[in-house]
């Protein structure tokens, strides 16, 4: 379950410039309606730690430029998009002439309002119809710690669909795997340092996302099968404006569980899903994990795991080079089933009575 809201009587105070809002994932000293122009200043409470100073997460909040004239609504995408045009236009002219003005993004789009709907519909094709299913490609390395020696290419993607949905809550249905491949050959991995390798694999997962009053969306994951069946406590998803045409949503985990059969489970993981709102780029993903990856690393600090990708429609639009990993070309393999999410939660119900891999 997520962790409860910090008390007003920890938090720290802190004084944003006058250029910048903090948009409404974090809590408010007040909460009005959108101003027609950026105030002079805002007052923002941010969780304390016992230094009075803001901490953890918080500490970095997400700040968003809004760009004033978007942000208030109003006015067409195509009309954003100029003024984002001519905005990087004057920059670029500023630094021709030898002036450098740093650049402060701004945002086409009510960050509050829309985020929850524009996520649903980029993870897992909420709103694009009960057929829509998301494919998450994704490839890159695993490195050993401290020294950072590549242990192996990592190659998968994972498959989800959105089985309801609402103005305040959606329920995804996913499954994923991901391969290991031999750094010299790029052949997939069966074995290292005599020990077998398996591929990353989760029959299914079960993801709620609910939009919090205050403008974040948290996210609740069941996952597992058998004995091994577990809650993964999740931290909120937050967004951040990179340009007016680009929304990145961060989607931080950080498990510390004891699983039965596997003993203590220590890993952190950050998902960065990029959003072209204009609709002209594919959305795409970053992935970044340290935690024990048996048999590479078996210890608590693990290997550092970093992946990039992006979003495709079916899995026919996936890579060959995964496609053959899940049909094969003489028929039906051991993976088959990840051609496609799960159909529903009858499907899910049946996985989870399965004994763990």
């Amino acid at each position: 379950m997520a962790s409860p809201a910090p008390s007003s009587a920890n938090m720290a105070r802190v004084i944003l410039p006058a250029d910048l809002h903090a948009f409404s994932s974090l809590p408010t000293a007040a909460s009005p309606s959108a101003p027609s122009s950026p105030p002079a200043r805002q007052v923002v409470q941010l969780p304390a730690g016992d230094g009075g100073e803001p901490r953890g997460l918080f500490k970095s909040a997400l700040l968003c430029a809004a760009s004033t004239a978007c942000a208030a609504g109003g006015i067409r995408r195509s009309r954003c998009r100029r003024l984002a045009g001519e905005r990087r236009a004057q920059a670029i002219a500023r630094q021709a002439r030898g002036g450098f003005e740093e650049f402060k993004p701004g945002c086409a789009v009510d960050l509050a309002s829309e985020s929850f709907e524009r996520f649903a519909r980029m993870r897992c094709g909420a709103g694009e119809g009960s057929e829509s299913q998301v494919f998450w490609y994704c490839a890159g390395q695993l490195h050993a710690r401290p020294g950072g020696e590549v242990l192996a290419l990592v190659e998968g993607f994972d498959a989800s669909l959105a089985l309801s949905v609402s103005d305040e809550k959606m329920i995804q249905l996913s499954r994923k795997i991901f391969f290991f491949r031999d750094p010299l050959t790029n052949q997939v991995m069966t074995h290292f340092d005599g020990k077998p390798v398996r591929p990353i694999q989760y029959d299914y997962q079960v993801i709620e996302y609910s939009r919090t009053p205050n403008g974040q969306i948290l996210p609740s994951v069941v996952q597992g099968t058998g004995a091994q069946r577990r809650v993964v406590p999740c931290m909120p998803i937050t967004t951040q404006c990179v340009t007016p045409e680009q929304l990145l949503f961060h989607v931080p985990l950080f498990v510390d569980a004891d699983i039965p059969g596997r003993g203590r489970y220590q890993a952190w993981e950050f998902y960065d899903f990029s959003l072209d709102s204009a609709g002209d780029r594919s959305s795409y993903l970053t992935w970044v994990r340290q935690g024990a990856c048996p048999p590479f690393a078996s210890d608590p600090l693990g290997a550092v795991m970093h992946l990039t990708g992006r979003r495709f429609e079916s899995f026919e639009e996936l890579p060959e080079s995964i496609r053959k990993l899940i049909l094969p070309d003489d028929g039906p393999g051991e993976y088959e089933l990840y051609q496609a999410p799960p159909l529903d939660l009858s499907e899910v119900e049946r996985l989870q009575r399965q004994k763990a891999h």
